[in-house]
């Protein structure tokens, strides 16, 4: 007998998601971000909404003449978990992404580099201290 897999594809159908959020996390960070960032937001965003989907993507974009590799980070937030009676939407979007900008700032920033090799604090060091206009934390020493 010959058992050969199948491909599976899947999909669903449901509510369009509410808010939906990408942080272009490589551009800025100049790395992968880390299982330990990625639950840090999670739990940030649960102080604002019932629940969450935070995903860690590389996403790849081809064009006739050229192709981009992207990593980026996609918060996903379905209409059952807003706040109820929130009456203001466009004030809940403004402060989500206040979380996110805060999240990416301290992902540049504050992070303790223990669960980063060298080479990936050296590009942290230099994102930061030319995105950012800061000295990188090793700098600061």
């Amino acid at each position: 007998m010959n058992i050969q897999p199948d491909a599976v594809i899947s999909w669903g159908t449901g509510p369009a998601v509410a808010m939906a959020f990408l942080v272009n996390f490589g551009v800025f960070a100049g790395r992968d971000v880390s299982q330990l960032e990625l639950d840090r937001l999670g739990a940030d965003l649960l102080g604002l909404v019932g629940g969450v989907a935070v995903v860690s993507e590389h996403r790849r974009e081809f064009a006739a003449h050229s192709s981009i590799d992207l990593h980026q980070v996609r918060v996903e937030i379905d209409r059952d978990v807003l706040p109820p009676g929130e009456p203001d939407i466009e004030a809940l979007r403004i402060r989500i992404a206040g979380i996110l900008e805060k999240w990416l700032h301290s992902c540049l920033t504050e992070i303790s580099g223990q669960e980063f090799t060298d080479a990936e604090l050296d590009a942290r060091d230099a994102v930061v201290e030319g995105v950012l206009g800061e000295p990188g934390p090793q700098q600061q020493r």
